[in-house]
C-alpha cells in the first residue's frame, strides 16, 4: 500500500489526495514509515512468544475435553455444554473469592442458584449443578439453614408465576 502512495506521488499525485483514494490516514502513513522506510510490523513476533493469561494448563485441557466426552456431555453440542461449564467456573471462582467470608458467599451463593432458573436449566440441571454449588460454597449450618428456606421460597414462587402464566391463557 506504501509503495502505491509513493508511486502516486512521484506521479506527481499529492500525498494527501492519494491516501484518500486508498481510503488511509495519511497520519497512518507517517506512523508506518520510520526514517522514509516501511517499519516492520513487530505484532506477530511479540504475540507469538508472549503466552496469554488465560491460557490453560495441560492438565486443565485434558480435564475438559474427558469431562465433554463423558456420555452426558457426549451427544451434545459446545453451546449447551458451555453454559454448564461457566457456571461450575463462577462457583469456584466466588467461592475462592469468598473464603472466610461467609455473608459474601451467602450472596454470592444465591445469586449464581437464581441464575440457574434465569438460565432456563432444566429440573434435573439445576440438581445437578446445585450440588456442585451447594459442595464448593459450603456456608455455616445456621446460613445453610436460611439459604435453602430462602431456596423453597424461590422455587414456589416460581411455580407460582407459571401457574399464573397458564391461567392467563
Amino acid at each position: 500500500m506504501i509503495s502505491l502512495i509513493d508511486e502516486a506521488c512521484i506521479a506527481g499525485s499529492r500525498f494527501e489526495v492519494a491516501c484518500e483514494i486508498l481510503k488511509i490516514s495519511p497520519r497512518t502513513v507517517q506512523k508506518w514509515r520510520e526514517d522514509g522506510n516501511v517499519r516492520i510490523d513487530g505484532r506477530l513476533a511479540s504475540a507469538q512468544r508472549r503466552t496469554p493469561a488465560n491460557r490453560l494448563s495441560a492438565n486443565d485441557r485434558q480435564t475438559i475435553l474427558e469431562v465433554a466426552n463423558c456420555p452426558e456431555f457426549a451427544s451434545k453440542s459446545p453451546s449447551q455444554i458451555v453454559p454448564t461449564f461457566a457456571i461450575v467456573t463462577l462457583a469456584h471462582l466466588r467461592a475462592k473469592q469468598t473464603k472466610n467470608q461467609p455473608q459474601t458467599r451467602y450472596e454470592e451463593r444465591w445469586r449464581i442458584t437464581r441464575s440457574l432458573y434465569q438460565r432456563g436449566f432444566n429440573r434435573k440441571q439445576i440438581a445437578n449443578l446445585y450440588t456442585f454449588i451447594e459442595w464448593v460454597m459450603s456456608l455455616p449450618t445456621e446460613m445453610e439453614g436460611r439459604f435453602l428456606e430462602e431456596l423453597i421460597t424461590f422455587e414456589e414462587e416460581k411455580k407460582m408465576q407459571y401457574v399464573l402464566y397458564a391461567e392467563r391463557k
